[in-house]
């Protein structure tokens, strides 16, 4: 039985890395569907101008997924800003494209930080303030592909491990989880 769709204009939604890539493009259709966007990236600047450019109220936030109390930030302004927030869309993530023998232990380090525990946090501190928006949680995990394996290791392996750890720590509450895969070919 098929889910009926529900209406998005005018729900709020804050995006995690939101100022480039699946998540600007997540924002733009978003945007193009009534919704209001707050966008937050660690990366300032390109956020203002990726707000600017989508248009429809969208906001542009500091955002550092690593950091807990950025974070908590994000969300209150968010709010304060859109109103009460209906969905979150856990996206930032890195990805260097760098053959996995050449990548340093620095750099991989950075991705799980980013790419695996920044969205586990997150997903742990919705549970922690009691908070039920829905949750998307995009993962571009390519695991198990020859390119991947040996040229994006690192990115593959911590964005993979978003899906887990985001189902089994959500299940308890009443956090709607969506997990965004790329399509085999």
């Amino acid at each position: 039985m098929a889910k009926e769709r529900r209406a998005l204009a005018g729900k709020v939604v804050a995006i995690t890395g939101g100022a480039r890539g699946i998540g600007k493009a997540t924002a733009a259709a978003l945007v193009r569907r009534g919704c209001r966007v707050a966008i937050g990236d660690l990366d300032v600047s390109l956020a203002e101008e990726t707000a600017a450019g989508l248009g429809g109220g969208t906001v542009a936030l500091p955002l550092d997924v690593t950091d807990r109390g950025s974070f908590s930030a994000f969300l209150d302004e968010a709010e304060r800003q859109l109103g009460p927030i209906d969905v979150i869309v856990n996206n930032a993530g890195i990805m260097p494209v760098t053959p996995f023998v050449e990548e340093s232990e620095a750099s991989i380090r950075r991705q799980v930080e980013i790419n695996l525990l920044g969205p586990t946090r997150i997903v742990n501190m919705l549970n922690e303030l009691g908070v039920s928006p829905h949750l998307v949680s995009v993962s571009t995990c390519y695991v198990g592909r020859s390119v991947a394996s040996t040229i994006t290791s690192g990115p593959a392996e911590s964005n993979g491990g978003v899906v887990r750890p985001t189902r089994s720590r959500c299940s308890a509450r009443a956090i709607w989880i969506h997990d965004a895969e790329p399509l085999e070919s």
